[in-house]
């Protein structure tokens, strides 16, 4: 490993100071965590089942897992029913977290979309436009880099309504965009689509999609699950552990948490 020493350095040895503090800077950089908890929640514009706005109930749940990076879907901004409050971003200082939200409507005077929250650090980030058949969809990613790793993470939310054929169109858009991405992908959100389903059929020729039947939806009373955490080939790196979090009352959807370790180098 190569170390350069800058002239302020070379000045500061002519002081008289240890050359132990300089080459602190030349150790071998932290890889980083060696696992990645990714958690992904229809978090329903903060509204629980007790018809009550409340972030902050919403950011105990979230803290409960412990997740490195969160995937949010139906998030407002700056909206009338939410009181005019930047919900990423308010639920991002709560966590001690970074947001990132992309825009799909607007909505009562403000904006309604998905929305990504990272301990991690951030190296870019990706938009992509879907269509909807009921109101515009998009795609928001996050480049992390979890053990020096980098992986793109990617929150969706696809349109909704009975045999709704947008979300076919937004499953192959979605499939073509991993396909094509330079990096591994991580793939979360509320998909509308059951496990078997055509959606999860197109989806699944990209992404590894866990077996847990656990149902997601509506969060009282599960019947149903249509929220994921999927990914693309992720070299050294498993998935170790899936789960439908227990949270009945806080939104109409129950979070999905997924750990993943690394293997090797």
């Amino acid at each position: 490993m190569r170390c350069f020493v800058s002239m302020r350095s070379l000045q500061a040895l002519s002081l008289g100071l240890s050359i132990t503090v300089l080459l602190q800077s030349c150790a071998t950089p932290e890889l980083g965590p060696a696992s990645l908890r990714v958690l992904s929640w229809n978090i329903h514009h903060g509204e629980g089942l007790d018809n009550e706005y409340d972030l902050q109930r919403i950011a105990g749940v979230i803290s409960s897992a412990d997740p490195d990076v969160v995937c949010l879907q139906e998030v407002d901004r700056r909206t009338i029913r939410s009181g005019g409050i930047d919900q990423a971003v308010e639920l991002a200082y709560l966590l001690d977290m970074e947001p990132f939200f992309n825009r799909c409507i607007d909505y009562q005077g403000g904006e309604y979309g998905d929305a990504i929250l990272t301990k991690l650090k951030v190296r870019d980030v990706q938009r992509l436009s879907l269509p909807g058949l009921r109101e515009p969809r998009g795609l928001l990613g996050v480049v992390v880099a979890p053990g020096n790793d980098p992986v793109l993470v990617c929150s969706t939310h696809f349109d909704h309504g009975r045999d709704n054929p947008s979300r076919v169109e937004e499953a192959r858009l979605v499939a073509d965009f991993a396909r094509k991405a330079p990096l591994p992908v991580i793939l979360a959100g509320d998909l509308n689509a059951l496990p078997k389903s055509e959606v999860l059929d197109i989806l699944d020729e990209v992404f590894s999609i866990p077996a847990d039947p656990a149902p997601t939806f509506p969060a009282e009373l599960p019947q149903r699950r249509i929220d994921y955490v999927m990914w693309s080939h992720f070299p050294g790196w498993q998935l170790v552990d899936t789960r439908v979090i227990s949270e009945p009352l806080a939104s109409d959807h129950r979070p999905v948490l997924a750990v993943f370790e690394r293997t090797s180098r």
